[in-house]
Protein backbone atom coordinates (compact mmCIF):
# COMPACT_ATOMS: atom_id res chain seq x y z
CA UNK A 1 0.00 0.00 0.00
CA UNK A 2 1.26 3.55 -1.07
CA UNK A 3 1.40 6.46 1.40
CA UNK A 4 -0.76 8.59 -0.63
CA UNK A 5 -3.35 5.39 -0.47
CA UNK A 6 -2.99 5.87 3.50
CA UNK A 7 -3.14 9.76 3.70
CA UNK A 8 -5.80 9.82 1.02
CA UNK A 9 -7.74 7.63 2.65
CA UNK A 10 -7.02 9.05 6.12
CA UNK A 11 -8.66 13.12 4.60
CA UNK A 12 -12.40 11.37 3.52
CA UNK A 13 -14.80 12.70 5.28
CA UNK A 14 -16.71 10.00 7.13
CA UNK A 15 -20.44 8.73 5.57
CA UNK A 16 -23.09 9.51 7.58
CA UNK A 17 -24.47 6.52 9.64
CA UNK A 18 -27.67 5.51 8.15
CA UNK A 19 -29.78 6.08 11.25
CA UNK A 20 -28.42 9.67 10.89
CA UNK A 21 -30.02 9.95 8.10
CA UNK A 22 -33.58 8.62 8.99
CA UNK A 23 -33.64 11.09 12.07
CA UNK A 24 -33.11 13.72 9.79
CA UNK A 25 -35.60 13.14 7.33
CA UNK A 26 -38.04 12.86 10.42
CA UNK A 27 -37.30 15.45 11.94
CA UNK A 28 -37.45 17.53 8.55
CA UNK A 29 -40.83 15.90 8.01
CA UNK A 30 -42.17 16.62 11.56
CA UNK A 31 -41.09 20.34 11.30
CA UNK A 32 -43.03 20.66 7.51
CA UNK A 33 -46.11 19.34 9.14
CA UNK A 34 -49.17 21.64 10.06
CA UNK A 35 -49.42 22.75 13.46
CA UNK A 36 -52.62 23.86 15.05
CA UNK A 37 -52.46 27.96 15.57
CA UNK A 38 -54.64 30.28 16.94
CA UNK A 39 -54.85 33.93 14.96
CA UNK A 40 -56.82 35.37 16.91
CA UNK A 41 -58.82 35.04 20.19
CA UNK A 42 -60.23 38.03 21.98
CA UNK A 43 -61.46 35.74 24.79
CA UNK A 44 -64.53 37.61 26.71
CA UNK A 45 -62.71 41.17 26.01
CA UNK A 46 -65.39 43.15 24.39
CA UNK A 47 -64.12 44.85 21.57
CA UNK A 48 -66.16 47.91 20.04
CA UNK A 49 -67.33 48.59 16.23
CA UNK A 50 -67.63 52.41 16.96
CA UNK A 51 -64.45 52.72 15.06
CA UNK A 52 -63.61 54.93 12.00
CA UNK A 53 -63.35 53.50 8.64
CA UNK A 54 -60.16 51.00 8.30
CA UNK A 55 -59.55 51.27 11.58
CA UNK A 56 -57.82 48.27 12.75
CA UNK A 57 -59.68 46.78 15.76
CA UNK A 58 -57.96 43.55 16.63
CA UNK A 59 -54.70 41.77 14.79
CA UNK A 60 -53.14 38.36 14.81
CA UNK A 61 -49.26 38.69 14.90
CA UNK A 62 -47.54 38.64 11.68
CA UNK A 63 -45.68 35.50 10.05
CA UNK A 64 -42.52 34.89 10.56
CA UNK A 65 -39.49 34.12 8.30
CA UNK A 66 -40.28 30.46 7.23
CA UNK A 67 -43.74 30.23 7.94
CA UNK A 68 -46.91 30.26 5.99
CA UNK A 69 -50.55 30.34 7.78
CA UNK A 70 -53.79 28.81 6.76
CA UNK A 71 -56.55 30.57 8.56
CA UNK A 72 -59.50 28.13 8.69
CA UNK A 73 -62.19 29.63 11.02
CA UNK A 74 -63.29 32.98 11.44
CA UNK A 75 -65.94 33.79 13.94
CA UNK A 76 -67.30 37.36 14.98
CA UNK A 77 -69.98 37.35 17.69
CA UNK A 78 -71.65 40.61 18.27
CA UNK A 79 -73.19 40.31 21.77
CA UNK A 80 -74.56 44.17 20.96
CA UNK A 81 -75.55 44.70 17.41
CA UNK A 82 -74.39 48.13 15.55
CA UNK A 83 -71.85 49.33 13.37
CA UNK A 84 -69.96 47.16 10.37
CA UNK A 85 -66.24 45.73 10.75
CA UNK A 86 -64.63 43.81 7.88
CA UNK A 87 -61.80 40.93 7.72
CA UNK A 88 -58.77 41.79 6.14
CA UNK A 89 -55.21 40.16 4.79
CA UNK A 90 -53.01 43.05 6.03
CA UNK A 91 -48.75 43.89 5.94
CA UNK A 92 -48.17 42.86 9.32
CA UNK A 93 -45.72 45.70 10.32
CA UNK A 94 -47.48 48.58 8.66
CA UNK A 95 -50.76 47.37 8.47
CA UNK A 96 -51.19 47.81 5.05
CA UNK A 97 -54.67 46.43 3.77
CA UNK A 98 -53.73 43.58 1.46
CA UNK A 99 -57.12 42.26 0.54
CA UNK A 100 -60.65 42.07 2.10
CA UNK A 101 -61.47 38.60 2.79
CA UNK A 102 -65.19 39.18 4.24
CA UNK A 103 -66.62 42.46 4.59
CA UNK A 104 -70.31 43.81 5.75
CA UNK A 105 -70.22 42.46 8.74
CA UNK A 106 -73.09 43.76 11.49
CA UNK A 107 -74.19 40.39 13.27
CA UNK A 108 -72.65 37.66 14.69
CA UNK A 109 -70.97 35.51 11.85
CA UNK A 110 -69.42 31.81 11.01
CA UNK A 111 -67.23 30.71 7.94
CA UNK A 112 -64.49 28.52 7.13
CA UNK A 113 -62.06 28.25 4.26
CA UNK A 114 -58.59 28.78 3.50
CA UNK A 115 -57.03 31.92 3.87
CA UNK A 116 -53.53 32.03 3.61
CA UNK A 117 -51.05 34.41 5.08
CA UNK A 118 -47.32 34.74 3.87
CA UNK A 119 -44.39 35.45 5.90
CA UNK A 120 -45.15 39.18 7.08
CA UNK A 121 -48.70 39.06 6.90
CA UNK A 122 -51.48 39.11 9.14
CA UNK A 123 -55.51 38.80 9.24
CA UNK A 124 -57.17 41.82 11.19
CA UNK A 125 -60.48 43.23 12.14
CA UNK A 126 -61.00 46.67 11.00
CA UNK A 127 -64.06 49.08 11.45
CA UNK A 128 -66.08 49.47 8.10
CA UNK A 129 -69.05 51.96 9.54
CA UNK A 130 -68.99 53.23 12.94
CA UNK A 131 -71.81 52.19 15.39
CA UNK A 132 -71.71 51.59 19.07
CA UNK A 133 -71.55 47.17 18.44
CA UNK A 134 -69.83 44.91 20.99
CA UNK A 135 -68.25 41.96 20.05
CA UNK A 136 -65.91 39.13 20.07
CA UNK A 137 -63.73 37.53 17.55
CA UNK A 138 -61.89 33.86 17.62
CA UNK A 139 -59.91 33.11 14.26
CA UNK A 140 -57.84 30.02 14.32
CA UNK A 141 -56.24 26.98 11.80
CA UNK A 142 -52.80 25.97 11.63
CA UNK A 143 -49.16 27.24 10.56
CA UNK A 144 -46.85 25.64 8.44
CA UNK A 145 -43.08 26.09 8.15
CA UNK A 146 -41.91 26.76 4.94
CA UNK A 147 -38.14 26.69 5.22
CA UNK A 148 -37.54 23.38 6.45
Amino acid sequence: MSLSSILGKARSAPQPVPAQNITQALNKFVESREKPFIFIQSNQDALSSNVASGVIIIQSPSMRHGERGLVKDLNVNFTTVAGTVRIVKVQGYTGQILVDVVRGINASTSGTGDTVLEEGEAIAVLGQSAGAGVFSVFFSGSVIRTDV
